[in-house]
């Protein structure tokens, strides 16, 4: 079986939005909108006791950089926020070797 998103569960109408999670969604894009890493975010996922979407303790980047660019989150939080997201997304996007950031170039190598 497929995994679900983090913030859906599959029901027998389909996968729909699980509300219990919903602020969760949000308060990911909240953060990240605001200016948090995705070090800052798995650190305060981990503070707030907020277990990853495969249930393990710390969440990962990859996991992060998935649900923040996924557009089928847009029902859970809102457009803007979604769009929002993007433009960050972008702009710290890894180019040649380095993740470009608005001050400077950071080595990932």
């Amino acid at each position: 079986m497929a995994s679900t998103l983090y913030g859906y569960t599959r029901s027998i109408n389909g996968i729909v939005p699980n509300f219990a999670k919903a602020p969760t969604v949000k308060m990911i894009y909240d953060a990240y909108i605001s200016g948090y890493s995705f070090g800052g975010l798995i650190d305060l996922l981990s503070k707030r006791g907020i277990v990853s979407p495969s249930g393990k303790e710390r969440w990962s980047t990859a996991a992060l950089h998935k649900m923040l660019s996924d557009s089928q989150y847009i029902p859970l939080v809102e457009f803007e926020q979604y769009v929002a997201a993007q433009f960050e997304l972008a702009r710290c996007s890894k180019i040649g070797g380095y993740w470009e950031t608005k001050d400077h170039p950071i080595s990932f190598q």
